[in-house]
């Protein structure tokens, strides 16, 4: 098996490589995380370069992914986080 089929499984290492942000294990390509190179699956690390992973933030074929918690769009996870801001706001008051 050749290293760059190799890189896209898994590490080698007993236990398959998985996204630390949304625990997928295949990907087209491993990119740099907070936690170093090669450690966030291609999607994941698409969003962490451009400065948008958020945590509600999920590829839509991570095993991770739930409808109601997650999206795949920046513009719905926004959405989804303006429409928990004001009732935390008011309840601060």
């Amino acid at each position: 098996m050749g290293s760059s089929k190799q890189d896209s499984l898994g590490s080698g290492i007993g236990q398959p490589r998985r996204c630390t942000h949304c625990l997928s294990q295949r990907t087209p390509q491993w990119r740099a995380g907070p936690l170093g190179p090669k450690t966030l699956c291609n999607a994941c690390g698409v969003r962490f370069k451009s400065g948008r992973l958020l945590p509600e933030y999920r590829p839509a074929k991570s095993p991770t992914f739930v409808s109601y918690k997650h999206s795949n769009s920046h513009k719905k996870v926004m959405e989804m986080r303006m429409s928990v801001l004001p009732s935390s706001i008011i309840h601060s008051e």
